[in-house]
């Protein structure tokens, strides 16, 4: 009796204790309601879009394996008739430019203001913002060579070399993967050269256009090395041409920093309206360091995303811009 007595004793004394403790309570503000839903709805709303335009990246690298196929033709075909290479190659740009062109002028109604910035001989480096893939940069290589009878090449990232076709793409159309002693040679040439010091970063992370370099100096240091001019370039609406998935971002990036390979849902090629400013050329001074030549570009760049890129631009917007615009023909200053 007595050890029931002092188990009852003790349930007692737990019942009570328990009634003494007041767990804490769990619940979620309105703010992290809404946020919570609104992710949910980004998430689908992505998830859809990317099933829905999952092929226009893949239709994006048709057009320069296309124009290095076409290169690769005429110079074959040159080598076969022994006929001069250099000449065969020439044409092959040319046409490939033709093809470019007018594959924009109907898609994106691209136009180039600004173009009198390229010098019709000599060296220069053209700096420009990446947008989630170089849709716009495409175009203007096509311009310049279509206006201009000049080609443009670019540094373009290492794992331009693993896709298909690479070599035909990267030995006809003048790809550059070997850093900065391969492009100062280039411009010692007195050629053009493209580069985006933002890269890979500023294409899939940028958000709100914001140019992403971090500490990079190396184009500041080819320019010294090669005496030549940066030119600053933009394009209106070339983040909405192609979209990247902004849910789980930070996966994203965590992916990327780790193996320094784009891993990240793409999807787009939509028909949004492209206007490419090409700014007034930046000369390297001796008196200033390759970080004060770096900050001279940014600002420049900076300067014109402020100045022509509209605010809370969207891929509807963008579109709706293209089907109210028609190309207007780009005016081209004669020679003195």
């Amino acid at each position: 009796m007595a050890n029931r007595s002092d188990m009852s004793s003790m349930m007692r004394e737990m019942i009570q204790l328990a009634g003494t403790v007041k767990l804490p309570s769990v619940y979620l503000t309105r703010r992290q309601v809404t946020r919570a839903v609104a992710a949910v709805i980004t998430l689908i709303q992505e998830l859809v879009a990317a099933s829905l335009f999952v092929i226009g990246p893949f239709l994006l690298l048709v057009i320069p394996t296309l124009n290095g196929l076409i290169v690769s033709f005429f110079k074959n075909t040159a080598t076969r008739l022994h006929r001069e290479e250099k000449v065969a190659e020439g044409y092959g740009l040319d046409l490939a430019a033709y093809f470019t062109r007018n594959l924009y002028r109907f898609w994106h109604a691209q136009e180039f203001r600004g173009l009198e910035n390229i010098p019709r001989s000599g060296g220069a480096l053209l700096v420009y913002y990446h947008g989630p893939l170089p849709t716009d940069y495409i175009g203007l290589v096509a311009e310049i060579r279509y206006q201009y009878g000049r080609h443009l090449r670019s540094v373009v990232d290492r794992m331009m070399a693993n896709f298909f076709l690479a070599d035909i793409v990267n030995n006809n159309l003048g790809l550059v993967f070997n850093g900065r002693s391969q492009a100062t040679e280039i411009l010692k040439e007195g050629h053009l050269l493209g580069v985006a010091p933002g890269g890979v970063r500023e294409a899939l992370f940028s958000e709100d256009y914001k140019v992403v370099w971090g500490e990079r100096t190396g184009f500041a240091k080819v320019a010294f090395d090669a005496n030549v001019p940066i030119i600053p370039v933009f394009t209106e609406n070339s983040q909405e041409t192609f979209k990247s998935m902004k849910s789980f971002q930070f996966v994203w990036k965590f992916i990327y920093d780790k193996i320094k390979f784009p891993i990240i849902p793409l999807w787009g090629g939509f028909p949004v309206k492209l206007v490419t400013h090409i700014g007034a050329p930046i000369y390297p001074s001796k008196a200033e360091t390759v970080e004060d030549l770096r900050d001279r570009t940014k600002t420049a760049l900076e300067d014109m995303i402020l100045k022509h890129q509209s605010r809370n631009p969207s891929v509807t917007k963008a579109i709706l811009q293209r089907l109210r615009n028609v190309p207007s023909e780009t005016t081209i200053l004669e020679e003195v």
